[in-house]
């Protein structure tokens, strides 16, 4: 009895602790798999996400040099504006200061 259980059972009860173990391996690494699975899906989001705010960011950017250079178009067109504006102001006041002489001159 004592050979019987030492050449078949013992073998049989190591064989099947080894069969459990090797399940709770094979389970452990469906696990893992599962949770590495899940890390690349989310690292690969973020990375679409990033990308695109990195894109928008870029565009911005390049939206913002292009105002500024209508921006200083347009202040330069506003001080050529301003310098027509002061010498017909100054026109103006030469005219009128004419006028009024003429006007005082004819006795009205």
């Amino acid at each position: 009895m004592n050979n019987l259980i030492r050449n078949t059972l013992l073998p049989l009860f190591i064989m099947l602790s080894s069969l459990s173990c090797t399940a709770a391996l094979a389970k452990d690494l469906s696990v893992e798999q599962f949770n590495v699975t899940a890390a690349r899906e989310a690292y690969m989001e973020a990375q679409v996400n990033y990308d695109a705010a990195t894109q928008s960011v870029k565009d911005q950017e390049k939206r913002v040099a292009q105002e500024q250079s209508r921006l200083k178009d347009q202040q330069q067109k506003q001080a050529a504006a301003k310098t027509r504006l002061t010498k017909a102001k100054s026109h103006l006041d030469k005219q009128l200061e004419y006028f009024d002489k003429v006007w005082k001159t004819n006795g009205n």
